[in-house]
């Protein structure tokens, strides 16, 4: 009887044991199986992930899939600088600086060994844009690169508190909060709203609706403006660009010289903005209020200012990532309840036209 117990329970181990193997070798298979789905899809960290979990489970190595991994994070790290390249690209063609574009183009081709046919056809168009508008500004009259050209304001650079500050009262909405400093390199900031005869003399039209040449131009979307920042680069040889937030909000309060307005250059808005309560429905000419601290005018009013940066409504400054097409506009305008001029006040839009929407230009001091 004991003689049959044993070989009972020696059968049941030697069962158990059978058992146990073929779950561990299902197991196994199916976590190689995960690091394959990983590695077509060029997921090298869960990949990595997976196979030292299979290394443990397993007892052992395999050189094979190590070295799919190797060439996994190989072709992620290739396709990183290619993006990043790509960026550069972008940027280049953006500013109409197309030799840089070339020089970076001639990179990614090298790197990445294939070719872009569309991104060869947009810097041959600025190669010969530019070749175009140097022919043309040859022969231009001084009078239009005048018009075109937007009168700057230095600005010096510093530290100042973003956001939601003490003399803003109760009136801050949760996408200013919470105050923050920012420190700010020199650069330059356009002395008024670009002008309609301005946007007229590079972009050879008008779409505003409130017409009148020393009228701020409006109905502009933000690529528009692009489009009209990368014609304006070609004519003048020069880097202008849209301001970011918080170049755009450093100017409004001031710079250096801020006075701790509520609006931009005052806390009697009727003195430095047309709004709601005094524009009679209407857009006015630029400069007709009284400038801020560092000469500037109408950075409270008349029309809203597209920034350079991207927006999501509802987030404040504690956001870490954005996802969205919308872009900020500052200064509120014509239309704008007082609360809405504030310096400190943040709105967004969508890249399309309105007749509250215009820009002043910025650029770097170096």
């Amino acid at each position: 009887m004991k003689n049959v117990l044993k070989i009972s329970i020696f059968a049941l181990m030697i069962l158990c044991s059978a058992m146990v193997y073929s779950q561990t070798a299902d197991n196994s298979d199916q976590i190689l199986q995960k690091i394959n789905e990983a590695l077509s899809q060029g997921d090298c960290d869960h990949a990595q992930k997976r196979y030292n979990v299979w290394k443990t489970f397993a007892d052992t190595t395999d050189a094979s899939v190590e070295s799919r991994i190797a060439e996994c994070v190989k072709g992620e790290k290739k396709r990183q600088e290619a993006g990043l390249l790509m960026q550069q690209i972008n940027e280049s063609l953006s500013q109409s600086d197309c030799d840089d574009a070339q020089l970076y183009y001639n990179v990614w081709k090298t790197s990445s060994s294939v070719s872009d046919a569309a991104v060869e056809s947009r810097i041959a168009e600025c190669v010969k844009a530019k070749e175009k508008s140097q022919q043309n500004t040859a022969t231009m009259p001084n009078q239009i690169q005048q018009t075109a050209e937007p009168e700057m304001v230095f600005v010096q650079g510093g530290t100042f508190t973003m956001g939601c500050t003490s003399e803003q009262g109760n009136d801050c909405w949760n996408e200013e909060k919470p105050a923050h400093p920012v420190t700010l390199k020199n650069f330059y900031i356009g002395k008024y709203e670009i002008t309609q005869a301005q946007w007229k003399a590079v972009m050879d039209k008008n779409p505003s609706k409130f017409k009148g040449d020393n009228f701020p131009v409006e109905q502009v979307s933000w690529k528009s403006v692009q489009e009209f920042i990368r014609v304006l680069n070609i004519m003048t040889g020069k880097h202008y660009r849209l301001p970011t937030e918080a170049e755009w909000e450093f100017a409004a309060r001031g710079g250096n010289k801020s006075q701790s307005y509520k609006y931009s250059g005052s806390n009697n808005l009727n003195d430095v903005a047309w709004y709601k309560d005094n524009s009679e429905k209407t857009t006015h000419p630029v400069g007709t209020k009284l400038p801020n601290e560092l000469g500037i005018f109408d950075m409270s009013g008349n029309v809203m200012e597209w920034c350079n940066d991207p927006h999501d409504l509802g987030n404040n400054y504690t956001r870490t990532e954005i996802k969205t097409n919308s872009r900020v506009v500052r200064g509120g305008n014509w239309k704008s309840e007082a609360r809405n001029l504030r310096v400190s006040n943040r709105d967004a839009s969508g890249v399309y036209t309105n007749d509250g929407k215009g820009f002043r230009l910025a650029c770097s001091s170096e």
